[in-house]
């Protein structure tokens, strides 16, 4: 229900206003009248009415003057004004003060209910506006702090925004801090982006916490609407104090995975404040630590002067924040403390990958990790690398190791391991440092190894097993030798003897004997067959020396064994 106050010096006309229209009957109230207009202020002041119908001639205060102190006093009402005279110059005075209607008595009841229901369309229409310019007001402020850090306002552009935004930006000179979130991208919040609005969320809490406790907060944004926020905070008074407090500090959510930070000073205090934000960043880390048990990385831009300098920070600590990649994250990184980068030399680096190939395809893990750890020295000697490069380089070295398994991939299991591969390289191209970036490499490495070193052990034993079986059907030839079997089993000579070893734990020419001796025995105990005859069954053309090495083996000679 609209709300009307009525004012005139005359009371049989307020009782006529009052009482003649069924007010309430039309959806209006008439919350009180008054017979001058000093008591018509009073009456607004206590009421706030909607409409205020009121007579222009008064004593005290006339109707006119009523007006303009309601308006300096910023009152919230529309105004009917009403003239026994018709003179211009009362109608031109309502005009000026932004009178909504100007009429004539006698007072017409019908044409007084249109123009008030003209009005209350006017101020529904008025309300609908500030209703949706409130909702809006955290995305105008959210689009307001984006532009300002894009430097894409003019200096008189962002002067005529913040009295209507509501916030207070005038410091001498502006820092942007960009604050990445470490785990937003990890796989533990990739999938599920509530997860990841959630942990940003819990940290932009955290930078508020601390950032906060420089200042009073100007306002708070409303919350919940899914709108990005920004918040604006500034000191009790407009000078900062040097080496304690921050001047004013703006919080900004830019969207994914970055919260940015503008924080301001007087004049000539920008080394106590440079100090007193590299204590609130180290503060900000290890809070985040205990409380989210995750870690953020810092870029930090330079005090600039001015609204212009907000913009040109912003870019600094944009710039600083790639060198996460190279530095690692869990870091404060400030534009000071780095050089940007002038030509970007390209990475000669194939000498080493020549290294990584060879030593994988015999499944050194050690060795190939040396060869990698050089290449990633090789890497952060330069200047600067784009983290796209560094990507690049993952993917060149995965897909080199992913080849030499493939030369061993032979059955369905070997297969799907591949698979396995492919899937974790392609990892790489998500990775935001040059240490998880690395870290991929190495895990590849240490399951392709894993894969060459037990089809290795696979195919040595199935080899070795292959040479038992000639062994076996061969050891009663005399002329038996290693280059026979190895021959026979399709490998070098030397590459046999070191697999015969290292799989049966002893020499092929002591195994040959041993499987010689072995079968002796079994012929002895069970055969009645001589021992010279023995002796060449197995491979002994000498009857001496067969005795010679049964005697060695056993302990006994041949007759004296076939005889216990």
């Amino acid at each position: 229900m609209y709300t009307i106050a009525i004012v005139d010096d005359e009371s049989i006309i307020r009782r006529g206003l009052a009482q003649s229209i069924d007010w309430n009957d039309l959806g209006y109230e008439v919350v009180g009248t008054a017979s001058d207009g000093e008591e018509g202020l009073s009456l607004m002041k206590e009421k706030k009415p909607d409409i205020v119908i009121s007579d222009i001639r008064m004593p005290v205060l006339d109707g006119l003057e009523m007006v303009r102190q309601a308006r300096k006093q910023r009152l919230p009402c529309n105004f009917i004004l009403m003239s026994g005279y018709e003179e211009f110059r009362y109608a031109q005075c309502a005009v000026n003060l932004k009178v909504e209607k100007y009429l004539l008595k006698p007072i017409d009841n019908e044409e007084l209910v249109r123009v008030v229901r003209r009005i209350t369309r006017q101020i529904e229409a008025e309300r609908k506006l500030e209703r949706q310019i409130s909702e809006s007001m955290p995305l105008l402020r959210h689009n307001f702090v984006a532009r300002l850090l894009t430097g894409s306002m003019t200096a008189e552009e962002i002067e005529s925004e913040l009295g209507f935004l509501d916030i207070t930006l005038n410091a001498f000179q502006y820092l942007v801090l960009v604050i990445k979130v470490d785990d937003y991208r990890s796989e533990a919040y990739a999938s599920h982006i509530q997860q990841q609005e959630l942990l940003k969320f819990g940290i932009l809490n955290i930078v508020k916490e601390v950032f906060s406790e420089e200042p009073q907060p100007s306002f708070y944004p409303e919350t919940g609407s899914g709108i990005p926020n920004s918040v604006q905070f500034h000191s009790a008074g407009d000078e900062g104090i040097p080496g304690n407090k921050l001047q004013q500090v703006l919080f900004h959510d830019t969207g994914g995975d970055e919260l940015v930070v503008i924080a301001g000073c007087g004049e000539g205090e920008e080394g106590a404040a440079l100090r007193r934000i590299y204590q609130l960043c180290e503060e900000l880390s290890l809070k985040i630590g205990d409380s989210l048990s995750t870690t953020v990385t810092i870029g930090m831009g330079r005090f600039r002067k001015g609204y212009q300098g907000i913009a040109r920070s912003n870019s600094e600590a944009a710039s600083a924040i790639e060198y996460r990649h190279m530095e690692g994250k869990n870091r404060i990184i400030s534009i000071q403390d780095i050089h940007l980068p002038g030509r970007r030399d390209s990475i000669s680096i194939s000498d080493l990958e020549k290294k990584v190939t060879s030593s994988i395809k015999i499944g050194l893990v050690e060795e190939t990790n040396k060869s990698l750890e050089a290449i990633r020295s090789r890497i952060l000697e330069q200047e600067f690398v784009t983290l796209e490069k560094m990507r690049l380089i993952g993917m060149e070295l995965s897909i080199l190791l992913i080849k030499e398994a493939e030369n061993w991939a032979n059955q369905d299991s070997d297969k799907n391991q591949i698979e396995e591969f492919n899937s974790l390289s392609s990892s790489v191209m998500s990775k935001e440092t040059l240490d998880d970036i690395f870290q991929v490499v190495f895990t590849l490495v240490e399951k392709i190894a894993a894969g060459i070193n037990a089809q290795r052990i696979s195919q040595q034993k199935e080899i070795i097993d292959q040479a038992i079986a000639y062994i076996d059907a061969n050891y009663g030839s005399e002329d038996l030798s290693l280059q026979d079997v190895a021959q026979n089993v399709h490998i070098s000579s030397s590459y046999f003897s070191t697999i015969f070893k290292k799989e049966k734990n002893i020499n092929f020419t002591d195994y040959l004997t041993e499987t010689r001796m072995k079968k002796s025995m079994e012929l002895l105990r069970n055969t009645n067959l001589k021992a010279y005859e023995i002796a060449r069954m197995v491979g002994y053309s000498n009857p001496q020396y067969f005795s010679l090495c049964f005697k060695k083996y056993t302990g006994y000679s041949p007759l004296q064994f076939k005889n216990i």
